[in-house]
C-alpha cells in the first residue's frame, strides 16, 4: 500500500484525517465534560457577587442578601410577597408575563366563598399589600420593581426597599419587631 493523500495521514485510506486528542477504545473521541460551575459563575448578573456559585445569586434580592444589604427575614418576606402576588395576578387572569402560574380562578362566581382559592388569593394579596402600603408608595414601588419584577435596585430603591421589606417581615410574622423607617 502506498501513501497517498494527507502527509498526516496514519493510513492509505482516503477521506478526512481523524480529529487529534484522546480516544476510548481507540475509536471514538472522548468528550471532555463541560464546567457547568465555571459557566454559571460567568452569568452577568452572578459576576459582581462574592460568592457566584451560591443559589441566592440568582435573584436580585438574594444578591442584595448575599452583600448583607438586606437580611434573611427580610429577602424571606419579599420571596413571600412576589409569590402571593404572582398567585393573584394568575387568579384575575393576568398575561403570562406577570402571572405566577395560578390556573385562572372563577372570577368571583364561587359556589362556595369559603372554598375559593382565588377568594383566598385575593385576601392574601390584599392583606400583604395592606401592610405594605402603610410602608409608603415608595416602598410600594421599590418591593414591586426588585422583589415581584426581580429588576436590579436602581440606588434611589434601596431605602424605601428596606422600609417595605421590613413592614413584610412584620406582616408575615418573621420577627417580633421590624425596624422602623421613614416614609
Amino acid at each position: 500500500m502506498s501513501m497517498i493523500g494527507h502527509p498526516h495521514m496514519a493510513s492509505s485510506r482516503g477521506g478526512r484525517p481523524r480529529k487529534s486528542g484522546p480516544r476510548q477504545n481507540g475509536r471514538r473521541l472522548s468528550e471532555v465534560p463541560p464546567d457547568y460551575r465555571q459557566r454559571i459563575a460567568a452569568q452577568p448578573h452572578r459576576r459582581n457577587c462574592a460568592d457566584p456559585m451560591h443559589e441566592k445569586a440568582e435573584s436580585p434580592l438574594g444578591r442584595l442578601n448575599l452583600r448583607g444589604v438586606i437580611t434573611d427575614q427580610q429577602l424571606e418576606a419579599g420571596r413571600r410577597y412576589a409569590v402571593i402576588t404572582g398567585a393573584y395576578r394568575g387568579s384575575i387572569g393576568a398575561p403570562h408575563g406577570t402571572a405566577g402560574g395560578g390556573y385562572g380562578g372563577c372570577g368571583g362566581d364561587c359556589i362556595d366563598p369559603g372554598t375559593c382559592e382565588c377568594l383566598r388569593r385575593k385576601l392574601a394579596y390584599d392583606l400583604a399589600y395592606g401592610s405594605l402600603w402603610d410602608a409608603g408608595q415608595k416602598a410600594c414601588k421599590a418591593v414591586a420593581h426588585v422583589a415581584v419584577r426581580e429588576l436590579d435596585p436602581e440606588p434611589f430603591h434601596v431605602e424605601p426597599l428596606l422600609c417595605g421589606l421590613s413592614a413584610l417581615v412584620e406582616h408575615f410574622g418573621l420577627t417580633q419587631r421590624a425596624k422602623s423607617c421613614q416614609r
